[in-house]
């Protein structure tokens, strides 16, 4: 269970890496930004911030964080939909 658990975070996020900077060219200050708000995360933005000592990696996470905050809750009742008529 660990195991799986590692791989869940750790794939998505260095897919995200990959794809990122080879093909959509974002910076490297702003990437990372990116892949901590696409998994929600405000800590790793915090702690992005205090060791580039400035705001830059704030740009990244902004859209990437907004979009999970709204698709998740309303793909919860879809998923429970799909579920209920599966099972």
């Amino acid at each position: 269970m660990p195991a799986a658990g590692i791989l869940v975070v750790a794939v998505p996020g260095l897919s995200s890496l990959w794809i990122g900077h080879t093909f959509l060219k974002f910076e490297a200050p702003v990437l990372p930004g990116a892949i901590a708000g696409q998994l929600c995360n405000t800590p790793d933005i915090n702690a992005l911030v205090g060791v580039a000592g400035n705001s830059t990696s704030v740009f990244g996470d902004t859209i990437t964080y907004a979009l999970p905050n709204i698709l998740l809750p309303l793909s919860g009742p879809v998923v429970a939909g799909l579920a209920a008529k599966i099972g």
